[in-house]
C-alpha cells in the first residue's frame, strides 16, 4: 500500500498538467480566433487601431492565464506589424513602433494577469475561510440560526436542519417556529418582541420538536448584531440540549418532595404512589408500579400503580416469587434486575402472558428494591405498551428511583416495628401503674364484694324467718345485682387498661374519660390525704382517639401528681384536674390540665421532662411522660408542662376536637 502511494501522487499531477495544458490550448485557440477575426475587419475597413489589439490581449489576460496571454499577445504583434511593417521584416521588431507594441502587449498581459492570479487567490481563500466556516457551524453542539431584524430566519445550521427534519426553504421566514412547542410559542414570541424592542440579547428555555415527533428541553440564547450607527442587523442564535439537565432537575425536586412526606410521616402508598407519578411525568409512555415483598418473603403484595388498570393490580397482588414469574417476580427471587423487553415472546412470562397482553402491556423492567441489609423488600417496575429496551436516561432514572423506594419502604417497616415497640412498653407501663394501684383497685372491688356477702347475708336471715319479707329480699338482691355489676366494671377497666388490643380511633368524650379514670386512681389519691378538685367545662367537644390510651395518659399524669406530693404538707396537698376549650388556627381544641402542689421542676429538669429513661424517682423508669407524650403526638395533639408560681407544676394536655 505504501508503494503505491507515490504512483497516485503522480498520477494526480500529470492528470493536473494535461488540464492545464488543455485550458492553456483553449484560451490560445480563442484568443488566437478573436485576433483573425478582428485583423480581418481591420483590414476590410482600411482601419489601423493597436488599441484594439491590447483589448484582445486583455480579455486573454483576465483568465489569470500568462503562457497564453503572452501568446497572444505576441499574436497580436504579428497581426499588426501586418499593417505597420514592411513586407519581409520579421515581427516587425526593427520597427520602433512594433517594439513599443510588443512591449505593451506583455506588460499589459502581465500586470493583468498578475491581479487577475492574486484576485482569484483572494477569492479562493474567502471561499475557503467561508466553507471551514461553514464546516464549523455545522459542526458545533448545538443549534445555530441567524434572523433578520424582524425575525424571520435567514439561515440555520445542519444540526438544526437534522434535528428538526424541516428543509431549509421551510424553515426560512417564520416557518421554523413549527419546530417549537405549542405551549412555548407565545412566551418566545413575547420574550423576542422585548428584545428585538430593547435591542438587547435574551435567552430562554422552550422545547423543541425532534424529527420522530418527540419534544426536548433547549436553551436558546440570543444575540444581536449591530452597524456603526448601532442598529441592529442581524441577531444570531444558539440553542443547547438541556434534556438532561431539565431530567436531573426535575428528579432532584421530585427527591426532595418525597423526603419531605418521608419527613412528616406521610402513609407509605402516598409516598410510593408520588414515586411513581414522578418517574411516569419524566416519560410519558411509562407505567410503573411497585410490589413490597410480603413478612412470607414468597409472596408479593400491591404497593403502587398510579396508572395501571386496577384488574391487573389485583391480578398480580399476591403474586409468588420464584424463577419464572414475570419480571417482578423474577426480580425479587434473583435479587437482580430483570428487563424484559418483548412480553409476547419472553418465557418468563409464561404464567402471565395473557393476563399482560390483555391489559395492553408489551414490555417490563423490574428492579428490586434492596434494604440497608441487602434484602429483597420489594420491586419498581416499569411496564411499556409496545416492546422496547431501556434508553441510558431511563437507567439513570431506575439507578436514583429505586433506592429512594426501597428506603422508604424500610422506614415504614421500621415505624411498624417501632410502633409495636411503644405499645408493648405502653402497657407494660400501663401494668406498672395499676400495680402502684394494687391496694386502690383492691378497696374499690372489696367494697362492693363486702355489700354484696352483707346482702346476701340480710336475704338469707329474711328468707330463713316464719314470714319471709319479700320486700326486703327484693331489696337487698337488687342491691346485690348493683354491688355485682359496679364490681365488674372496676375489674372491665383494669382488663381494658391491661389489654393488649390494636389502637381504635373513635370519638371520645374527654369528661368521660376524666371520670373513668378518677373513679380507678381517686381512693388511691385519697387515702394518700389529697385532696381532688376538677372544674370541667360542660361543652367540651368531641375527640378522635383511641379511649385506652387517653386514660392512659391522665392517669400517668395523676399518678405523677400524687408522688410529687409525698413530702408535702398535708394541707396543701390537692389536686385539681380542668378542662377547657381554645380556638387555634379556626380549629376547636379540647384541653386537660393536671395542677399538684408538689416540689415541681427546675428550668433545667423542663428540658428533660419528657426525655426517654429520664426520672427522679428513686424507682421510676422515666417512661411515663415520654409515652403519653408520643401518644398525644399521634393523637395529633400536644402535651407539655409548666411550673406553677407558688408551688408545684401543671401539665396540659391539647387535642383537636371532632369538626
Amino acid at each position: 500500500m505504501n508503494e503505491l502511494a507515490p504512483g497516485s501522487s503522480s498520477g494526480a499531477m500529470n492528470g493536473t498538467w494535461r488540464e492545464r495544458l488543455w485550458r492553456t490550448s483553449a484560451r490560445c485557440g480563442l484568443g488566437a480566433a478573436g485576433l483573425a477575426v478582428l485583423t480581418a475587419v481591420l483590414d476590410r475597413l482600411h482601419f489601423r487601431s493597436a488599441l484594439l489589439y491590447l483589448i484582445v490581449v486583455v480579455f486573454v489576460s483576465l483568465t489569470g492565464d500568462f503562457v497564453a496571454s503572452v501568446v497572444v499577445s505576441i499574436g497580436a504583434l504579428l497581426c499588426l506589424s501586418y499593417f505597420l511593417s514592411p513586407p519581409g521584416s520579421l515581427l516587425g521588431l526593427g520597427q520602433p513602433l512594433n517594439l513599443v507594441a510588443l512591449l505593451g502587449f506583455l506588460t499589459t498581459a502581465s500586470v493583468v494577469t498578475s491581479l487577475m492570479s492574486r484576485r482569484r487567490a483572494s477569492f479562493q481563500e474567502i471561499k475557503g475561510l467561508r466553507d471551514h466556516l461553514t464546516l464549523v457551524i455545522d459542526t458545533i453542539p448545538a443549534l445555530t440560526a441567524v434572523t433578520l431584524p424582524s425575525g424571520s430566519v435567514e439561515v440555520v445550521n445542519r444540526r438544526w436542519l437534522e434535528y428538526t427534519g424541516i428543509r431549509l426553504e421551510d424553515a426560512r421566514g417564520s416557518g421554523w417556529t413549527l419546530s417549537l412547542h405549542p405551549d412555548d410559542r407565545e412566551r418566545f414570541a413575547s420574550k423576542g418582541n422585548a428584545a428585538r424592542q430593547a435591542r438587547e440579547p435574551f435567552e430562554l428555555e422552550l422545547r423543541l420538536r425532534r424529527a420522530d415527533g418527540a419534544y426536548r428541553w433547549f436553551l436558546m440564547r440570543v444575540a444581536p448584531q449591530r452597524d456603526e450607527q448601532g442598529e441592529v442587523v442581524r441577531w444570531y442564535g444558539v440553542s443547547t440540549d438541556i434534556e438532561d439537565r431539565k431530567l436531573a432537575e426535575a428528579l432532584l425536586a421530585g427527591e426532595k418532595r418525597l423526603l419531605e412526606m418521608m419527613a412528616r410521616g406521610d402513609a407509605l402508598a402516598l409516598i410510593l404512589d408520588a414515586l411513581c407519578r414522578l418517574v411516569e411525568e419524566q416519560s410519558g409512555d411509562v407505567l410503573c408500579s411497585v410490589l413490597m415483598l410480603d413478612p412470607d418473603g414468597i409472596h408479593l403484595r400491591h404497593g403502587a400503580a398510579p396508572s395501571l388498570p386496577r384488574s391487573y393490580t389485583e391480578a398480580v397482588d399476591g403474586l409468588p416469587i420464584g424463577p419464572g414469574a414475570g419480571s417482578c417476580g423474577t426480580a425479587a427471587y434473583r435479587a437482580e434486575r430483570v428487563v424484559v423487553s418483548d412480553i409476547a415472546t419472553d418465557p418468563l412470562w409464561a404464567d402471565y402472558r395473557e393476563l399482560a397482553l390483555a391489559h395492553s402491556l408489551r414490555a417490563c423492567w423490574s428492579t428490586p428494591m434492596l434494604s440497608s441489609d441487602g434484602r429483597v423488600v420489594g420491586t419498581f417496575a416499569m411496564y411499556y405498551r409496545e416492546p422496547r429496551l431501556p434508553r441510558a436516561h431511563e437507567h439513570d432514572i431506575i439507578e436514583r428511583i429505586t433506592p429512594m423506594a426501597a428506603v422508604a419502604v424500610e422506614r415504614a417497616h421500621a415505624e411498624e416495628a417501632l410502633r409495636q415497640a411503644q405499645a408493648e412498653l405502653a402497657r407494660v407501663t400501663r401494668v406498672t401503674t395499676v400495680g402502684e394501684l394494687a391496694a386502690s383497685i383492691a378497696h374499690e372491688v372489696n367494697q362492693p364484694l363486702a355489700a354484696i356477702v352483707a346482702d346476701a347475708s340480710a336475704c338469707l336471715q329474711w328468707l330463713a324467718a316464719d314470714r319471709p319479707d319479700l320486700d326486703s329480699v327484693r331489696e337487698a338482691l337488687g342491691a346485690v345485682v348493683k354491688d355485682g355489676e359496679r364490681a365488674a366494671e372496676v375489674v372491665g377497666r383494669i382488663r381494658a387498661l391491661l389489654s393488649r388490643t390494636a389502637v381504635a380511633r373513635e370519638p371520645c368524650d374527654l369528661a368521660g374519660i376524666v371520670h373513668e379514670v378518677l373513679s380507678l386512681v381517686g381512693p388511691e389519691l385519697r387515702r394518700q390525704g389529697i385532696a381532688l378538685q376538677t372544674v370541667l367545662t360542660p361543652e367540651l367537644p368531641l375527640v378522635i382517639g383511641d379511649r385506652i390510651q387517653l386514660q392512659q395518659v391522665l392517669l400517668n399524669l395523676l399518678v405523677n401528681a400524687a408522688e410529687a406530693m409525698r413530702e408535702t404538707q398535708p394541707e396543701r396537698r390537692r389536686v385539681v384536674v380542668r378542662s377547657s376549650v381554645e380556638y387555634r388556627d379556626d380549629e376547636v381544641w379540647a384541653v386537660l390540665a393536671v395542677q399538684d402542689a408538689g416540689v415541681g421542676f427546675s428550668e433545667l429538669e423542663e428540658s428533660r421532662l419528657f426525655e426517654a429513661f429520664y426520672t427522679t424517682k428513686p424507682n421510676g423508669l422515666g417512661m411515663g411522660l415520654s409515652i403519653s407524650r408520643s401518644i398525644v403526638e399521634r393523637h395529633d395533639g400536644r402535651l407539655w408542662g409548666t411550673a406553677n408560681p407558688d408551688h408545684g407544676a401543671t401539665f396540659h394536655v391539647a387535642l383537636p376536637g371532632m369538626r
